[in-house]
């Protein structure tokens, strides 16, 4: 048999060994009353909605094309980023593509994501739907999204949504309820083939328009009975029902309708282990917004410095837009040109979040420990930028700063530096020489099966300071789990209290998924509390 590996996590100072049960255990003997009854949906992105609409396809298949879903594409896309969401649409792609860009969302870090939502708008045929050019299996999709391939939506709510067809039969309608009578005159088109229901996991939610084995429906104008109601529902009522009451709304509002005397019957598969609320998020300034502040604000400071110096009065603006900072900065270009100034540079910025530039690259954003590789690519940005300054390229100047400024502002949304306690920027992020310590308080993560590799790791540990500060004790344990094969046996050595309990669930999710099996050695203080 097989030894399984071990994994020690140490979390700043160490001081001593005492055995408790493993978190396995502890879960195990919770009271009902003490789980949790929410998930957890106050992190810090809602994170990514990916739409796969599909409108044409091969001749090959033989299948009609779905007129009206770019409005089920459009009403999505606008539902879904009212909700928080960064929303990626793809066109008519085909199944390479297709299935190149989900697996490149589950290998993505979404450890500061509140949950995944997934979008088919096409034809579906047995277990199956349709990209352009040929089937893709939804079993395999899912797949790349359970906790063995994706970590870290361990615990987190996965959402499948399908407009496809699941049959051949029509519903007939026992009495004709229909929403209104310029629907029933309107023209009404079938959806395409069987799609059969997959199993999928824990924590995934699989919405279906239609039930199994019937036909949907789809006006060429505006758009499919269930998206249109799915969105409408939502408009209406997404930040105060539980989800799963939303879906159950909205079966019965797709069931009023009627095309030619026939239903159409939604359903949803759930395997969420937890009520789904999609609250509002505390309102976050966009990196357009960001940018666009710091622009005006950088701007007229430097103005009055300048104005100060020469010994010119210099009267602040109530209000920075600008044609407020333009007027008192006496600039001999117009507004407009300031405008499209910065609009330049903020255009840059929000398109290093579009999948085909860097959404997936963890170096533009902070993620997965990239610091020295995120730090680099800021130095060498500003270098070029100061560069093309220099050369008069004024546009490739403003394109780099806006990308510059992206991962800047990304070090301190993802990262660590605000929570640590900061209230200063890192001024080691802009100096190309300057060392970067270990300002996330864990990690980095050490992989080895050289036993003196261990040995040195291990002696090369100090500790320092003391006092108990709270420490980052889970996302140490999150990281281990994350970084290690199943059945990993982990040890975690601290002496302080946890201030990032929030990832108690999650944690206890990734250790019954991966099999690792604790004794997790001296949970101590407010961890070992909680956990018991």
């Amino acid at each position: 048999m097989k030894t399984p590996p071990t994994v020690v996590v140490f979390i700043y100072s160490f001081f001593f060994v005492s055995r408790v049960p493993s978190l396995t255990t502890m879960a195990s003997e919770e009271k009902a009353s003490d789980l949790p009854l929410e998930y957890q949906m106050d992190n810090k992105q809602r994170v990514l909605a990916l739409i796969f609409n599909q409108e044409h396809f091969d001749r090959k298949l033989n299948l009609n094309q779905r007129r009206g879903t770019a409005k089920d594409k459009a009403s999505l896309t606008e539902r879904f980023q009212e909700l928080g969401f960064k929303v990626k649409a793809y066109d008519d792609i085909k199944k390479k593509t297709m299935l190149c860009i989900l697996r490149k969302a589950a290998e993505a870090n979404h450890t500061d994501a509140d949950c995944f939502v997934c979008v088919f708008l096409s034809h579906g045929d047995d277990g199956h739907v349709f990209a352009r050019d040929n089937t893709v299996d939804i079993k395999e999709i899912t797949a790349l999204f359970k906790g063995n391939r994706c970590r870290s939506l361990v615990g987190k709510p996965k959402i499948f949504i399908f407009q496809a067809c699941r049959g051949k039969v029509h519903e007939n309608a026992v009495t004709p309820l229909a929403r209104g009578d310029s629907e029933m005159s309107s023209e009404v088109v079938e959806e395409a083939a069987i799609l059969c229901t997959p199993p999928a996991g824990e924590d995934f939610l699989m919405c279906y328009c239609v039930s199994e084995g019937f036909v949907s429906f789809r006006n060429p104008s505006n758009g499919s009975f269930y998206i249109q109601d799915l969105c409408e529902t939502l408009q209406e009522q997404a930040s105060t029902l539980e989800f799963t009451e939303l879906l159950t709304l909205v079966n019965l509002k797709v069931s009023r309708r009627c095309a030619a005397n026939n239903k159409q019957m939604p359903c949803f598969t759930s395997m969420l282990t937890k009520k789904l609320y999609f609250k509002p998020k505390k309102e976050r300034m966009t990196h357009k917004e960001i940018s666009r502040v710091a622009i005006l604000n950088t701007t007229v400071q430097l103005c009055r410095s300048q104005a100060l110096s020469q010994g010119r009065d210099f009267v602040m603006p109530k209000t920075l837009t600008e044609g407020s900072v333009a007027a008192v900065c006496s600039s001999s270009a117009s507004a407009k040109a300031f405008i499209r100034s910065i609009d330049k540079i903020t255009e840059n910025n929000a398109a290093v979040d579009l999948p085909s530039h860097y959404f997936f690259n963890p170096i533009y954003h902070f993620d997965d420990e990239t610091f020295l590789r995120g730090r680099d690519l800021i130095t060498s940005g500003v270098s070029i930028v100061k560069a093309s300054v220099k050369e008069q390229s004024y546009e490739a100047a403003r394109a780099k700063l806006g990308e510059v400024l992206h991962t800047l502002q990304d070090f301190y949304s993802h990262g660590n530096w605000i929570e640590l306690g900061n209230d200063t920027p890192y001024p080691n992020l802009i100096k190309p020489s300057s060392s970067i310590e270990n300002i996330a308080d864990y990690g980095p993560l050490t992989r080895t099966t050289d036993p003196d590799v261990f040995k040195r790791k291990i002696n090369a540990l100090t500790a320092d300071g003391g006092g108990d500060i709270p420490e980052m004790c889970l996302s140490g344990l999150q990281l281990a789990l994350t970084g290690s094969p199943p059945q990993t046996e982990i040890f975690v050595f601290t002496d302080a209290d946890a201030k990032d309990l929030s990832l108690k669930s999650t944690v206890l999710a990734l250790i019954e998924r991966t099999k690792s099996s604790p004794p997790l050695a001296s949970l101590w203080c407010s961890v070992l509390h909680h956990f018991q």
